[in-house]
């Protein structure tokens, strides 16, 4: 029986609820965030400034309000169909179903799958570590006469930037994970695709980590460090997590064992005088 599970974005090991690669690269702090949110929202009032005049106050104080919010999920919904389209791709599929607004992503891809002749390894895969409990899903793993076993990270730009330094922790996190869930479709006696099963396996070896940075008209392969070095990172900041989020967030972690606030109820004068369980200290730790 399989320790490892993945339902929806829901890891589990052994029933027990596991961060994600993500979730804990999250931690890290994202000043240009900020700016990009409120770049959306300024925008948003002069790109969209005929629609607000015709909203209540209300409406319109939601809809700037929630303009980074829209162009994430914009963002995120073209980003997820580009991936599909690059997986298809990858494993040789013929794909014709292309919408317009992503041919040029996908032509570029192709091209570049092409010029580095990558063969599938894995795909869309589930990933997690045994001992330092954690898991994810990474894109793919290619085989390439050049490069070999190269773990690929898909990013979609307008902008064609580099990717940010600290998808390299995100790599480092998927390249040192140790198993792997294989899928394996299952099909009823009519042929009729039923619920695929997850099989557990060991991880595939991966020699470097790149990232394929496409826009509507280049697709380029980033290289990445993702190294030992990179994933020792990682686990200081999957430490901190464990030891600081998972305890202290109530709203992902309340009904976890390890969750343990550091904030307690206030204090009226008239209140028992018994000790808040917060200023329990341990000594031991």
């Amino acid at each position: 029986m399989s320790r490892f599970a993945k339902s929806g974005r829901r890891y589990t090991w052994d029933g027990n609820a596991l961060p994600s690669v993500t979730t804990v690269k999250g931690i890290l702090d994202k000043p240009g965030l900020v700016r990009w949110a409120s770049n959306c929202a300024a925008d948003s009032v002069v790109n969209d400034w005929d629609r607000l005049t015709q909203m209540n106050p209300t409406e319109r104080g939601n809809h700037v309000r929630n303009a980074s919010e829209r162009a994430k999920n914009k963002a995120a919904e073209r980003g997820t169909r580009v991936h599909a389209i690059a997986e298809r791709l990858l494993l040789g599929e013929t794909v014709d179903d292309i919408p317009a607004e992503l041919l040029g992503m996908a032509t570029q891809v192709a091209k570049l799958m092409d010029a580095w002749d990558m063969e599938p390894l894995i795909t869309e895969s589930p990933v997690a570590h045994s001992e330092w409990l954690y898991a994810g899903t990474l894109d793919a793993v290619v085989k390439s006469p050049r490069l070999g076993n190269v773990l690929i990270d898909y990013k979609t730009r307008d902008d064609g930037r580099l990717p940010y330094s600290d998808v390299s922790l995100q790599l480092a996190g998927y390249r040192f994970a140790d198993v792997r869930l294989r899928e394996v479709p299952q099909f009823g006696p009519r042929g009729g695709k039923l619920k695929s099963l997850f099989v557990e396996e060991p991880m595939v070896q991966v020699d470097r980590a790149a990232v394929i940075a496409v826009t509507h008209d280049a697709a380029q392969l980033i290289p990445m460090r993702a190294d030992r070095s990179i994933f020792d990172v990682f686990l200081h900041l999957l430490e901190v997590h464990e030891t600081w989020i998972r305890r202290t967030d109530s709203y992902r972690w309340k009904d976890d064992p390890a969750f343990d606030p550091t904030v307690g109820e206030p204090l009226n004068p008239e209140d028992d005088e018994s000790t808040p369980d917060v200023w329990q200290e341990n000594d031991d730790e």
